[in-house]
């Protein structure tokens, strides 16, 4: 749960999820899904027609876990879920991508060996250029702090670890398998899909 401009990324997140769960049925598609936060999941299997997206959807909306076991990001998700999936199977990961360490990169490096990836990389407008120098508070949801943009050490510490973060997915995208599209809280999530996946030549 973070946001500073139209949305929180979850909500996004779950937007996303959503248009290209449909535009999967409207094509004949089956569609799956894994759900989760750090205290549950809610997993479904690939299921034709309505089936699968339903599912996926109710537990997008509502937050319910079916099993108790959750993940702290979605690259130890791909771990648990690889076994599971079919050679081929596609895949969209839907996040931000903060668990990117050289542990996930080699986690997506072994995804990409078997199945082609659509990573949609969740963003709020305030991780790709700071504020204005100031103390702003910060609520978690249970906590309350304060971020200290006046810091030059902080600057430098929340610089850092996007450029590592962008730079990981950016060379992975340049090899096979990977395709990466950024979608931004204050953005329109149709319209950042329609630019991200519509091939150049078919564009109006």
């Amino acid at each position: 749960q973070f946001g500073t401009r139209v949305t929180f990324k979850s909500i996004l997140a779950a937007q996303l999820a959503a248009l290209l769960g449909w535009a999967a049925v409207a094509a004949g598609d089956r569609v799956g899904g894994l759900v989760f936060d750090a205290d549950g999941r809610s997993d479904t299997p690939p299921r034709a027609q309505t089936r699968g997206l339903l599912p996926v959807l109710r537990a997008l909306s509502d937050g319910a876990k079916t099993q108790p076991a959750g993940f702290g990001g979605v690259l130890a998700a791909l771990d648990w879920l690889q076994p599971r999936l079919e050679r081929g199977e596609r895949l969209v990961l839907i996040s931000d991508f903060r668990d990117l360490d050289a542990d996930g990169q080699q986690s997506l490096r072994r995804c990409l060996r078997r199945h082609e990836v659509l990573a949609l990389w969740v963003q709020d407008p305030l991780e790709l250029a700071p504020p204005v120098r100031g103390r702003y508070p910060i609520f978690d949801g249970s906590r309350h702090g304060l971020l200290d943009t006046a810091d030059p050490a902080q600057r430098a510490r929340l610089a850092q670890a996007w450029n590592a973060r962008e730079e990981a997915l950016t060379a992975l995208a340049a090899g096979p398998g990977l395709h990466l599209l950024a979608v931004r809280t204050d953005e329109d999530p149709a319209q950042a899909l329609r630019r991200g996946l519509t091939p150049p030549g078919a564009r109006a």
